[in-house]
């Protein structure tokens, strides 16, 4: 009998993967064959300063009588990026490594020749990652661990961490573990609103500890953590191999801001194609009558409707906030994306994008010269592509996921000085 080896690569492919963010085995084939299921979950979550790394320890069970196949999909919001991958091999944890992109097609090859199934892990279009999973063996379990890694994003005053579950299911057994390393020059509270669960303060670190068996969450994992100590940093230090560490957070003086000059003419470009489905229409919705509600004097609005092409074109004065509220909701969700299709009038002087910018059909490129304000309220996003859209035209990226209706709304209304870069004295 052929031993089964394993080898871990990465490289790129491009294709889409359903919206989750706790990650999820999936069978590809055969419909009559029942869903593989996760039998544990262990989640282990580090913060150090504003980094929180991410551990999701999976094992999944197979109530079939062959081998199976599985498709592990893990959507990232932006700024994530997987950091570890392991796979149970013969009862054996065997981690994965990163290599360049040519070593890694020319080692896959060779492995694929040798009829011994190799773990790749895909990013995908949207900063979305999946992996092929094989065998899962009959009756049996596969384990599966998978680490992330994010710089989490908040207001001035507090730090937001946030996990969906994803799609409704039931964990025969649930672990959660939370450790927020204690800053060396403040002691503050973090707080937990996650089933009621607080944190335990001990010596260098915050801890949260909950587990259950048959668990159904019914919300995601949320905590708060304030940003800065009183004097405006926050040090962090590690002792390593006779080395001491040091990471300092640091309050930047306040950045200065002038008022935008309120536009004559926006065009709206929704994008109604199928992925627009998995988007937070109800927030999308309610910002946009924020800030239609908040001009002082008349402005023409033009609303395009977009998948593969433009499927509707209509205009409004600003002050039908209703009629315009409307004419979005009866949009259908369907088709491709399609983005190089889209073309600004003459007139336009402002741009309100509503997309998750991964484009399935023609260039990724959008023709466009004025301020554009690109909004996501999903995971899953091209977010380099919508960033660079934004940037390049004086405009900005606006993730209603976390970012609340007031911060987006000055964000559209003022033209913020931005950070570019800084230097230090090496000695």
């Amino acid at each position: 009998m052929q031993m089964r080896t394993l080898k871990l690569f990465v490289f790129v492919l491009i294709s889409q993967v359903s919206l989750a963010q706790v990650p999820n085995l999936s069978v590809s084939s055969n419909k009559q064959s029942e869903p593989l299921r996760i039998t544990k979950l262990d989640i282990n979550i580090e913060v150090v300063g504003n980094v929180a790394t991410t551990t999701f320890d999976m094992v999944f069970y197979n109530p079939n009588a062959r081998d199976l196949e599985g498709k592990l999909s893990m959507p990232l919001k932006n700024g994530q990026e997987i950091c570890r991958y392991a796979l149970d091999v013969n009862g054996k944890l065997r981690e994965g490594v990163i290599v360049e992109k040519v070593k890694a097609r020319q080692a896959y090859e060779a492995v694929v020749r040798q009829n011994i199934d190799p773990g790749i892990i895909n990013k995908t279009k949207g900063n979305n990652f999946t992996t092929r999973i094989y065998p899962v063996p009959a009756y049996g379990n596969k384990r599966v661990v998978l680490a992330l890694s994010e710089t989490l994003i908040g207001d001035d005053e507090n730090l937001y961490y946030t996990l969906p579950f994803g799609e409704k299911k039931t964990y025969d057994n649930f672990s959660l573990h939370v450790k927020v390393i204690k800053s060396k020059n403040e002691d503050h509270e973090v707080k937990s609103e996650f089933k009621n669960v607080k944190f335990d303060s001990e010596q260098d670190a915050y801890l949260l500890n909950y587990t259950k068996q048959n668990f159904e969450p019914e919300k995601p994992l949320k905590f708060t953590i304030p940003r800065f100590s009183e004097g405006g940093y926050s040090l962090y230090t590690c002792d390593f191999e006779g080395e001491t560490y040091f990471y300092l957070c640091m309050k930047p003086d306040a950045l200065k801001s002038t008022m935008r000059t309120q536009p004559k003419h926006i065009a709206i470009y929704w994008d109604n194609s199928h992925s627009a489905s998995k988007r937070d229409k109800t927030k999308e919705i309610a910002f946009l009558k924020r800030y239609l509600e908040s001009f002082d004097n008349q402005v023409d609005v033009t609303v395009y409707g977009f998948n593969f092409e433009i499927t509707s074109k209509q205009g409004f004065p600003s002050s039908h906030v209703n009629k315009i509220i409307e004419h979005i909701q009866s949009f259908k969700n369907d088709g491709a994306t399609r983005l190089d299709n889209l073309h600004i009038d003459k007139d336009i002087d402002q741009v309100l994008l509503f997309s998750d910018g991964v484009n399935t059909l023609g260039e990724e490129q959008f023709d466009v010269s004025v301020p554009l304000f690109a909004f996501t309220s999903g995971h899953g996003n091209n977010d380099s592509f919508l960033k660079h859209l934004a940037q390049r035209t004086n405009g900005e990226l606006i993730d209603l996921t976390v970012t609340n209706i007031d911060n987006a709304l000055k964000k559209l209304t003022s033209d913020q000085e931005r950070f570019l870069s800084c230097t230090y004295n090496k000695s």
